[in-house]
């Protein structure tokens, strides 16, 4: 009886893991199409882009921070990253700033 409670739980455990990975990746989707609005709308300075964009750039690959903001899900946190960094890149070379 005790066997199949913890394989039980260890399937709930995987199940909660899986819609937390689904949970992020929505949002981070999310987080993308609003930045890409916001760049496309002007509600973005030049400054901000490029401000934002060298902040990425600098801390996109860094899996330390990733690894204690996210813990196990780490490669989610790069993924967000690189996402929200190539938006920024979009921004700047559509309104020709410098890289």
């Amino acid at each position: 009886m005790e066997f199949l409670q913890i394989i039980l739980v260890l399937i709930f455990i995987v199940a909660l893991w899986f819609c937390f990975i689904y949970y992020l990746r929505f949002m981070s989707k999310l987080t993308y199409k609003r930045i890409i609005k916001k760049i496309e709308s002007d509600k973005l300075s030049d400054a901000t882009i490029i401000r934002n964009y060298n902040n990425l750039k600098k801390w996109k690959d860094c899996k330390w921070v990733a690894i204690l903001l996210y813990n196990i899900f780490y490669k989610e946190y790069i993924k967000v990253q690189n996402m929200m960094f190539d938006a920024y890149k979009e921004g700047m070379i559509k309104r020709n700033l410098p890289l």
